[in-house]
């Protein structure tokens, strides 16, 4: 409408602690002085660990690349397979089939989520496996960024979902993500990101 907008009305979040935080948004915050808070999986900086979105994404980019078309795996419903006809009439790999498909395990129970992976690794084993990725930020880059006023808070330490862990492993999981903070006399953020926004009364009791 034309007014002024209040200070404090925006907050810049990133989740993930990927390396390209480091590459690509850390020049651009520096430069115009932009506050922001960078929520890390803390047992994923510094190493070649994947979350198994990112394994899935990878798994199924190798596909595209020898244009192999997306594999028929049992586990995967009816629906699915009619969703996926309707991106791709051919069951070629897309950008937007990976992602139907990467947003339909994110719906599955960790159980079957497991076993539709273990498939899909089976597949990729094959063609010589997964290669080795370091997407992730390591602790001297967030220590730099750190110094350089970039604040950091907790995505869990294994980016797991609050809803499909037990309570006495999520209290595990925070403690380790915690103590990682520690190690590396990081100050976290008093806001803690819930991975998948999937929010728990046990997660929010544990985190009081």
């Amino acid at each position: 409408q034309g007014d002024p907008v209040p200070d404090r009305t925006v907050c810049v979040t990133i989740d993930g602690g990927w390396r390209d935080t480091y590459e690509h948004a850390y020049p651009i915050l520096s430069r115009y002085g932009i506050p922001a808070t960078c929520f890390l999986p803390t047992a994923f900086m510094g190493n070649a660990l994947l979350l198994w979105q990112d394994k899935v994404m990878i798994a199924m980019l190798l596909l595209q690349d020898l244009k192999i078309p997306f594999p028929p795996i049992d586990l995967l419903s009816e629906e699915f397979f009619e969703d996926l006809k309707s991106l791709s009439p051919d069951n070629a790999i897309t950008m937007a089939t990976i992602s139907l498909f990467v947003d339909t395990l994110s719906r599955l129970p960790p159980d079957k989520r497991l076993a539709i992976m273990i498939v899909l690794g089976q597949i990729v084993d094959q063609l010589g496996g997964i290669p080795s990725y370091n997407l992730f930020l390591d602790w001297n880059q967030i220590t730099e960024m750190s110094s350089a006023g970039v604040a950091f808070g907790s995505l869990g330490h294994r980016h797991l979902r609050a809803d499909e862990t037990s309570r006495e492993e999520l209290a595990v999981e925070l403690r380790e993500s915690f103590l990682a903070f520690q190690e590396h006399s990081i100050r976290p953020a008093s806001i803690f990101a819930f991975p998948e926004g999937a929010i728990t009364k046990d997660a929010r009791t544990l985190l009081r």
